[in-house]
């Protein structure tokens, strides 16, 4: 059994907490046209202007904001927008938020927001997806935001992306976004949202074992008969 087995094993045992939103980074008030700061995201352990919090917190998680052949990640902050934005043309390259968990703990990307500026209405498609250990966990392509289901009050089109993710991941967990057509300088994401979790300990990965093979033995035995 390997180690995401064994973990999903201990989710499903119930020896993980219950999920819980404990993080989401809405980069308000981080300036327009900015870099993202340096440590944005790393360790959050209390609320602030550019981050909320749920139960729970991500002290033990850290976040690295990466462009791979984009312009890069650039803050935008206006009455109608306060998001990440993905500056670079399409299919020039894709973007990476990397979450890191510390040793002994692991990590759950539950969603994020894909943003298109309204004024310009471009209507962007996207890919989107989770790798772990080179490997994607979860995923989709050719995602649109359609320029007519405008439902943000201030003015963007969005779109929230619920990644379906249940089981931790112990390792880096990169969100990868690969913008695949619009305007590249009016799109954003936003609102990603993450959680951490306890590793457990191998007595406690014993007992997730004993915990399924309970539940094994009682799907088996037989229904008694009497007369």
């Amino acid at each position: 059994m390997n180690r995401r087995m064994l973990l999903a094993a201990v989710a499903a045992c119930g020896l993980f907490p219950a999920l819980a939103q404990a993080t989401v980074l809405t980069f308000q008030g981080l300036g327009t046209n900015t870099t993202i700061p340096e440590g944005y995201g790393d360790a959050v352990s209390a609320a602030g202007p550019a981050v909320l919090m749920g139960n729970g917190f991500t002290p033990n998680v850290s976040v690295d904001f990466l462009p791979n052949g984009g312009d890069g990640f650039q803050t935008y902050n206006d009455p109608d927008w306060q998001a990440a934005q993905l500056d670079g043309s399409p299919p020039e390259g894709y973007f990476d938020v990397v979450f890191t968990p510390d040793d002994g703990y692991a990590v759950i990307v539950n969603s994020f927001e894909f943003d298109d500026y309204a004024e310009f209405a471009e209507g962007h498609t996207f890919d989107w997806s989770l790798i772990g250990n080179g490997k994607q966990l979860a995923g989709a392509t050719g995602v649109v935001v359609d320029p007519d289901m405008t439902t943000d009050p201030t003015g963007a089109d969005n779109m929230v992306v619920n990644t379906g993710m249940t089981a931790p991941f112990a390792g880096a967990l990169t969100l990868r976004i690969t913008p695949t057509s619009g305007d590249p300088f009016d799109r954003a994401i936003d609102d990603i949202n993450f959680d951490q979790r306890v590793v457990p300990e191998p007595g406690t990965i014993g007992m997730a074992a004993g915990c399924g093979a309970l539940a094994l033995l009682r799907r088996r035995r037989p229904t008694r008969v009497t007369a």
